[in-house]
């Protein structure tokens, strides 16, 4: 008798070798038979057929991407409350050897601070150029710096280049990729203004229609709007959204893909797009051309 025995799957065995149907028996812990196990008795049936797993892929359509600055350090900061990783880090020695792959890749010269809630005036700097402003070892600069902020210290954000435009290109090719930010929105008015994510925060969409529709042609208009609606809300399973459909939930943009256009940049991530003129959030005005109706008409998912 099998402890189980795995039915009707489509068996990839790890050699090489094409892939076959077969059941596979599996006794003390070991793979005891693969073949036809019609009729031999097991304590467990699990039936295969049919079965998968569903893969889910995103990205933003930008080669820089977002981080905290405080990832760059060993998980040991994020440990406890916010006040037992702010005492870790006056121990700036410990981390002098870089554990994040952001810094093994890049480099500290290629990692840019883009949010530091005592420190605005240091955004946009790399993390190089603030060590050496500073004069301070790298290590060093960035535990002081994160230490300036507090038990904010998490907030504190940097950017990085983590894809060539050909290895993003490739990703979006794939029928499976999704459109999405990475990013936290914030308006660039109130007590949030200066905090920026990421530059896709703002302009994902406005980027995708206007860049990759309009003037690359790498999407067509129709597949570029199902990668940032209809596929990501089936990935999530939300049943009442995605679509412009009747019964649907009522989130309509309404734009001008002659005129859309992503006005973000490298050193002013925080501004709206050209060319979205009106947005309704569960069918209600939300974005008019005179501005924000102060509606706040959404909810929790």
């Amino acid at each position: 008798m099998f402890d189980a025995i795995i039915s009707e799957g489509l068996v990839v065995d790890g050699s090489g070798a094409p892939a076959r149907r077969a059941d596979v028996g599996i006794a003390a812990g070991r793979i005891a038979a693969i073949g036809a196990l019609d009729g031999r008795e097991a304590r467990q049936r699990i039936d295969a057929a049919g079965k998968g797993v569903p893969v889910h892929v995103d990205t933003f359509p930008d080669v820089w991407g977002p981080g905290p600055v405080a990832a760059l350090l060993p998980p040991v900061v994020y440990e406890g409350r916010p006040a037992d990783g702010l005492a870790k880090l006056s121990d700036a020695e410990a981390f002098a050897q870089p554990t994040n792959y952001l810094l093994r890749v890049d480099g500290i010269a290629g990692l840019v601070l883009t949010y530091s809630k005592k420190n605005p005036h240091l955004v946009g700097q790399t993390l190089q150029k603030i060590a050496e402003l500073r004069g301070q070892p790298a290590y060093q600069a960035i535990c002081d710096r994160l230490i300036e902020d507090g038990e904010d210290f998490y907030t504190a954000l940097l950017r990085h280049i983590y894809a060539t435009e050909q290895d993003l290109k490739e990703l979006m090719r794939s029928p499976l990729c999704a459109m999405e930010s990475d990013g936290a929105i914030a308006a660039p008015y109130g007590p949030l203004a200066n905090f920026t994510m990421n530059a896709s925060a703002y302009g994902y969409t406005a980027r995708v229609l206007g860049r990759y529709v309009r003037d690359e042609a790498f999407y067509t208009l129709e597949d570029a709007v199902r990668r940032m609606t209809a596929l990501p809300a089936a990935s999530m399973n939300m049943k009442d959204r995605g679509l412009l459909s009747e019964h649907m939930a009522a989130d309509v943009v309404v734009f001008d893909p002659h005129t859309v256009r992503d006005n973000t940049t490298e050193a002013v991530p925080n501004r709206y797009p050209d060319g979205i003129e009106y947005v309704l959030v569960n069918g209600v005005l939300t974005l008019s051309p005179a501005g924000h109706t102060q509606a706040l008409a959404g909810t929790l998912i």
